[in-house]
């Protein structure tokens, strides 16, 4: 297809549209192809990932990068893999496999600590797969391991998500002592005859109500759960029916998430598809579940509460990464790594583990400031210009993003003030709006995509042609529709009167 400055010269909206459907949310690198893949990585030894993290470490040492320093663990295995999940899990299939795991693991952390002495992880997320689907012995052997490999700083969020079927007390108490301070149950449903249809072994509800007792026990420990909403088989009377359970737990935080068959689930390599009833359906769903969960005892966080009330609550990992551009050292497959100022990486497939390789993209100053720059606009709808000054030395329409800005601008897509610079959703069509800010992509991440999805972007703009701009945006429009939905509830500080 050519460079991608010849591919912008040709026909910019065009590209622009094609690099909203194949990337419609807000992950910069994007991840094309499927959620947890890079296919527009290149291939790095390992040699060349510890350098990176030696560059990267010696900037966060010197103030040149930004303090916050997360870890994740990933445990892929899980009692059953469920049809709706889309995440890098899998079944062990022989006797002793979680065993050889955890000590490639072991090998992993003893393989990158060496560069972290001096420094203390502010968030260690455990996730998965099912992180509690793991024997008590062997949960004590790795949390025994992590702390003679890293540090974890006081007041970090300690975050490990569990399954009812496989949580044990013992498994708590082990957690607990490691600084476990938020734990997500990944409730889903409690609907036995969806439970079945998911595939989703071993939960009932007696079994998660005894896991909410045993997270009860320890003060300390916020509890969220995890509800999902539009599951084929699922009633609008039987999802309701688990929210008002859900909240008569009190947790401290409710997610509900809408079902998403995305590429790597289940469901959707079995030939599963929604229907735009189905969605408009879950829509109803949630909309009716936030009405529920209001009269309930919660209610959506509001924006000037996040540093008092919803520093213990969220994920403070998620936050730092994708909001703040933090590093993050992720061990495990299928998982990714941002090295601040150097690049993202994840294990290449099928060479995972302490001597395997990686698909990496390098991600400099002024890919970090698009990342940033896209998340915020996309995600939050406004872009702070002081908080972009703090993190990167320069006012946003200063940098390499100033004159995309400046033409949002003049294109009625912006508002710029003193403080910020604001993307209001009102009057602007869904679909443009999706792609015009596919032009804050580098031309170097577009000549990556465009060695992967050429072809593909041919076909595309031959389509443009024939069905015209405007019904090139209502496909857009229901691209963007097919994206991951998520809502979240805080308890408030007493239960409504009955």
């Amino acid at each position: 297809m050519g460079t991608a400055s010849e591919a912008l010269e040709r026909d910019p909206e065009v590209l622009r549209r094609f690099l909203a459907r194949i990337s419609p949310d807000d992950c910069y690198p994007p991840m094309t192809g499927g959620f947890f893949r890079l296919e527009i990585g290149e291939e790095w030894p390992q040699g060349k990932v510890l350098s990176a993290w030696a560059r990267g470490l010696e900037a966060l040492r010197s103030g040149k990068a930004p303090r916050a320093l997360g870890l994740y663990i990933h445990w892929p295995f899980c009692l059953s893999r469920c049809r709706f999940c889309f995440c890098p899990a899998r079944v062990p299939e022989r006797a002793g496999e979680m065993r050889g795991f955890l000590e490639r693991l072991k090998a992993e952390m003893g393989l990158f600590s060496r560069f972290f002495r001096g420094f203390s992880f502010d968030s260690v997320y455990f996730g998965g797969g099912t992180p509690s689907f793991i024997s008590e012995g062997d949960l004590a052997e790795l949390l025994r391991a992590l702390r003679d490999s890293f540090a974890v700083g006081p007041g970090a969020q300690v975050l490990f998500e569990a399954a009812p079927s496989s949580l044990t007390l013992r498994k708590l108490e082990l957690l607990r002592s490691f600084g476990l301070n938020r734990l997500t149950l990944g409730i889903q449903t409690l609907d036995r005859d969806v439970l079945r249809s998911m595939d989703r072994g071993g939960q009932t509800l007696e079994g998660a109500e005894r896991a909410v007792g045993w997270v009860r026990r320890f003060p300390g420990v916020a509890l969220n759960v995890d509800l999902m909403c539009g599951l084929p088989g699922q009633s609008p009377a039987s999802f309701l029916k688990d929210v008002a359970r859900v909240c008569r737990w009190r947790p401290e935080m409710i997610h509900i998430n809408q079902f998403d068959p995305r590429g790597q689930a289940r469901s959707a390599l079995e030939g599963g598809a929604l229907s735009e009833g189905d969605r408009l359906r879950a829509r109803r769903m949630l909309e009716a579940a936030n009405h529920l969960v209001r009269r309930l005892g919660f209610r959506p966080p509001r924006r000037r509460e996040k540093a008092r009330v919803l520093r213990r609550l969220e994920n403070r990992q998620h936050i730092s990464v994708r909001w703040n551009k933090g590093s993050l050292l992720s061990l495990g497959p299928g998982v990714f790594s941002h090295v601040f100022g150097q690049c993202w990486y994840r294990p290449a497939p099928g060479k995972e583990g302490a001597g395997g390789g990686f698909l990496a993209v390098p991600f400099g100053l002024e890919e970090e400031m698009r990342g940033y720059a896209l998340h915020h606009l996309e995600t939050h709808r406004r872009l702070a210009r002081a908080r972009f000054r703090r993190l990167f030395g320069s006012d946003p329409l200063e940098t390499v993003l100033g004159r995309h800005l400046r033409d949002l601008e003049a294109e009625g897509l912006l508002r710029i003030n003193r403080r910020w610079v604001d993307f209001p959703y009102s009057g602007v069509h869904p679909g443009r709006r999706l792609a015009a800010l596919r032009r804050l992509f580098s031309p170097a991440m577009v000549s990556r995509l465009m060695a992967v999805h050429g072809a593909d972007c041919q076909a595309f703009a031959a389509r443009c042609r024939e069905i015209g701009p405007q019904a090139a945006d209502e496909e857009l429009v229901s691209c963007s529709r097919d994206s991951f939905t998520s809502r979240r509830y805080l308890k408030l500080s007493a239960a409504p009167e009955s």
